[in-house]
């Protein structure tokens, strides 16, 4: 293969920066200005690059992209909700764009349209956002959002009749939606209008801005009126850079407010009394349940004054308490104890007095239902297998639904009738099939592993049964998947991605459940954080060497590594730290500057996992790992760097596409011309109209899968999947 020609980057040497006494050049800042002449013509190129490194493989992309199909062309449904006096589920049909809210009059019944956000663009990037229904089931106001950004304008429906009400509320983005109880109006969060954007009508160009998102404040909105009546309920200018969730209890007496200082989990939670100060409501907030942000508190339920939450205050497994609001945190009472072995995950009250408890054990999903007076235990809710599941249900409401859904089976929707013993109660509603897909021929294993410092970590190891035989000498190509951060825990759940690798390269698919996440609840998370998230990165490369040199599954050759956002920026790290580990890594949406990264859209609320780079202490541990800033050249260190692809959208303002430029530039700029580094490349792919990747549409994430795998195939010269 031909050595790669990049791009001609151009580098301004005058850019450096005294952060805490180190000079810090960044030659590549002029990448941070999407909108640039400049910026778009280095993407361009940049596509222009990885475009052709992938052609030579372009004979395999047909079979490749109908097997992607293949795995992806099957009826996709969520759990069954019901609102007022009707029932309603996502389905997405076959390779369609997005998925469409269907409304049926019962769970037998003919459904019909309720919302398509594919009517609402030609090419299928225009997607569903938040959305809420009022009490009875006679409103919907709901989120519609563009090109992959975050950024939603909020519509109003009536539900039975499925017409608009005229106003559209703007500049939302993060946000709940909270009816009152009358359906007379409702709460939600919003921003101003980005300095950059104030005098742009094109609704196309935002998502592509990097101004800061701050100063987001809560107004109510009543039906019928126009935005700019809308009432401001609540802003803290002294703190701009909070979050805020707004919900109202079911009894609609109550108006509940959280607020986020950053993604920990940690946030503050008020309490205003609806029937006395409606309108007046910061005044009227009767009750501050924890002003110390040092412990997270969701709502459950109440009775009257009496609240249920489910908290990790004393708990980092988390735990169910009640408290009257005119008591005392400290002299709440405990209803659900904190077990000592796994994560109380999830939390939601049905069928007026029962609680469903959703466990997670070593990485997978068990369900329990106790009951909501004593905490007494009920019966458990048995699944299929090892997997994961996401349940709906409401308080007054005498049933429950779960989608349940593991690495080799694609999903399948329960409805469960509480009022009679669940055996008897529980039934199919919708089951999913990918015709392209064969589950028999695979297997799951869940192993144990050792990392650097002793460590116990699981990970989930899927491939064909040959494959994962211990008396196997065969290696093979592997994917190794990663994210570490945020309380976020990879459970089993079926990837289309995943099984394209299993079917298309006949390799292996592994998913380390790193530190960082909420696999073992708030301690996990604390370990692999701040000034321990080197954890993460030595947990991912722990897990590559023991697929190597324990397992024997694959060797480093053979190996690629992948992650999204803060995975991203693993990927990063790793690729600088350990690069003989891996044959090529894919880096997606990721988080590569981390002296700059808090200056851009949302990116000031993850202080809580990276550190702030403005604090000194903090910087320390922070330039020890940064990917940016830790790019190194082959011909100094002696090794060259593996394959790299990495991956971001234009409208991606969660996490700016500037990281990714600056990252990939810097790599081209210091290993591309390394002989060392012939055959494997430094690319970068930028998605058009696409963001950090919800909503994405399927026609997107299809080719995005198709070049993944083209470049693995390259990358790792996995023959078979080129002819």
């Amino acid at each position: 293969m031909a050595p790669i020609s990049y791009p001609n980057t151009r580098r301004d040497e005058s850019i450096t920066e005294n952060i805490h006494g180190y000079e810090v050049p960044d030659p590549y800042r002029w990448l941070e200005n999407p909108d640039s002449p400049e910026t778009e013509a280095w993407v361009n190129a940049q596509n222009e690059v990885t475009a052709s490194y992938l052609s030579t493989a372009e004979s395999a992309r047909p079979k490749i992209q109908s097997k992607i199909e293949d795995l992806m062309n099957y009826d996709r449904f969520c759990s069954l909700w019901k609102r007022g006096s009707f029932f309603y589920y996502d389905h997405r049909l076959g390779l369609q764009n997005q998925a469409v809210i269907m409304q049926t009059e019962t769970i037998e019944s003919e459904p019909r349209v309720f919302l398509d956000p594919n009517s609402m663009s030609d090419d299928g990037t225009v997607s569903l956002g938040t959305m809420k229904w009022s009490k009875s089931g006679q409103y919907i106001a709901y989120g519609v959002k563009r090109g992959g950004s975050d950024w939603e304008e909020i519509r109003i429906m009536e539900c039975s009749t499925l017409e608009h009400l005229p106003e559209t509320l703007e500049w939302a983005k993060f946000t709940s939606i909270a009816w009152t109880d009358d359906a007379e109006g409702f709460y939600y969060a919003r921003y101003p209008p980005p300095s950059s954007l104030k005098d742009e009508t094109d609704k196309d160009k935002r998502g592509a801005e990097t101004d800061q998102s701050r100063l987001q404040a809560i107004y109510y909105h009543q039906i019928g009126t126009s935005q700019e009546q809308d009432r401001l309920v609540y802003i803290d200018e002294a703190n701009p850079q909070r979050l805020y969730g707004v919900s109202t209890t079911l009894d609609g007496q109550y108006l509940l407010i959280t607020s986020h200082d950053d993604c920990s989990p940690k946030n503050q939670l008020s309490v205003v009394n609806l029937t006395k100060s409606f309108g007046n409501e910061e005044n009227g907030m009767i009750n501050v349940v924890d002003q110390s942000y040092e412990s997270q508190f969701s709502y459950l339920a109440n009775d009257d004054d009496t609240f249920y939450f489910t908290t990790n205050w004393k708990a980092p497994k988390n735990r169910i308490i009640k408290v009257r609001l005119d008591q005392k945190l400290e002299n709440c009472t405990e209803l659900i104890p904190e077990d000592g072995k796994r994560v109380l995950s999830r939390a939601l009250v049905v069928n007026y007095d029962q609680l469903v408890l959703n466990y997670m054990e070593d990485a997978h999903d068990k369900l329990a239902v106790h009951t909501l007076r004593s905490g007494e235990k009920l019966f458990d809710i048995p699944l299929p297998d090892i997997g994961s599941v996401s349940v709906s249900g409401r308080r007054d409401q005498e049933f429950l639904t779960y989608l349940f859904s593991s690495f080799l089976y694609a999903g399948t929707v329960y409805y469960v009738d509480l009022t009679i013993p669940v055996k008897d109660g529980t039934r199919v509603f919708r089951k999913m099939d990918p015709p392209g897909f064969e589950p028999g021929k695979y297997k799951t294993k869940q192993v144990f592993y050792t990392s650097k410092d002793g460590t116990r970590v699981p990970m989930f190891v899927i491939g064909s049964r040959d494959a994962l035989e211990s008396n196997s000498s065969a290696t093979h190509p592997c994917l190794l998947y990663g994210y570490g951060g945020f309380m976020i825990s990879l459970t089993p759940a079926y990837s289309a991605r995943w099984a394209s690798w299993l079917e298309c390269l006949g390799g292996v698919v592994v998913i380390a459940n790193l530190r960082g996440g909420d696999e073992y609840g708030y301690e996990w998370h604390e370990q692999g954080i701040l000034e321990r998230k080197q954890n993460v990165f030595d947990d991912f490369q722990w897990a590559a060497k023991h697929l190597c040199d324990e397992m024997k599954i694959t060797t480093p050759k053979s190996l690629m590594i992948m992650g999204g956002s803060n995975g991203g920026l693993l990927v990063g790290a790793c690729v600088n730290q350990a690069p003989e580990l891996f044959g090529a890594a894919v880096a997606q949406v990721g988080v590569h500057d981390i002296f700059r990264f808090h200056k851009f859209t949302i990116g000031s609320a993850w202080v809580s996992d990276f550190g702030d780079p403005d604090n000194a202490e903090h910087f320390e541990f922070q330039r020890k790992y940064s990917p940016l800033h830790n790019v190194f050249d082959p011909d100094e260190v002696g090794k060259p760097y593996p394959a790299i692809l990495l991956t971001t959208g234009d409208h991606d303002d969660r996490v700016v596409p500037l990281h990714t430029l600056k990252f990939g530039a810097t790599l081209q700029y210091k290993a591309g011309a390394s002989k060392l580094q012939e055959g494997k490349p430094l690319l970068v792919r930028i998605d058009v109209k696409a963001g950090h990747g919800a909503g994405k549409p399927t026609t997107k994430v299809i080719q995005e899968v198709c070049d993944t795998l083209l470049f693995a195939a390259l990358s790792l010269d996995v023959q078979t999947a080129l002819h």
